[in-house]
């Protein structure tokens, strides 16, 4: 239900974690600078996410369908 990116990851890839349903909560490190089409897309449950101060580009439908987003 929890995911930790692991630091070095600069992108979260398109589609990477969508209709994850089990997924609650992701940590990303601070060397994230983009987060690409529906990566998260249909992620339901996913309520907790801190966007790091280095992301630079959140690319469309990247949190499309996460209702429970905070």
């Amino acid at each position: 239900t929890e995911v930790i990116v692991p630091e070095g990851v600069t992108a979260i890839n398109l589609e990477a974690f969508c209709n994850c349903k089990s997924l609650e909560k992701i940590s990303l490190p601070d060397t994230l600078t983009i987060i690409e089409n529906y990566a998260f897309f249909h992620c339901e449950n996913l309520r907790e996410i801190s966007l790091p101060d280095t992301l630079t580009t959140i690319k469309s439908h990247a949190f499309s369908h996460c209702d429970n987003l905070r």
